[in-house]
């Protein structure tokens, strides 16, 4: 659907509200962080099915507040990102401090 169309309830946003969308994101880190040792923004990217996201750069806030939160910590490391969109541009490895206690 165009940018402006309605639907059948009205008009259609095209982007989710971006302060609800940081809390979204920052929940999906926790989770990824839960689960994985390492990971990158794709996978947190992943974990948002149910949010269209306007600007993708609205992840990287979230995860230097999960940093500060104490939750995961900066690799010295890059992976090419599985995100078509990005190019295979590297994105940073990090590091959970929630898995397994970690």
């Amino acid at each position: 659907m165009a940018r402006g169309q309605g639907d059948l309830f009205g008009m259609v946003k095209s982007h989710d509200d971006p302060a609800v969308v940081g809390d979204a994101v920052m929940r999906a880190v926790r989770s990824v962080a839960s689960r994985h040792h390492e990971f990158t923004t794709d996978e947190v990217e992943a974990e948002l099915t149910d949010w269209t996201i306007a600007e993708p750069r609205q992840i990287g806030p979230a995860m230097l507040r999960a940093r500060a939160a104490g939750w995961i910590e900066p690799t010295d490391r890059t992976r090419p990102t599985t995100n078509p969109r990005a190019h295979k541009r590297p994105k940073a490895v990090w590091r959970s401090r929630l898995k397994n206690g970690s």
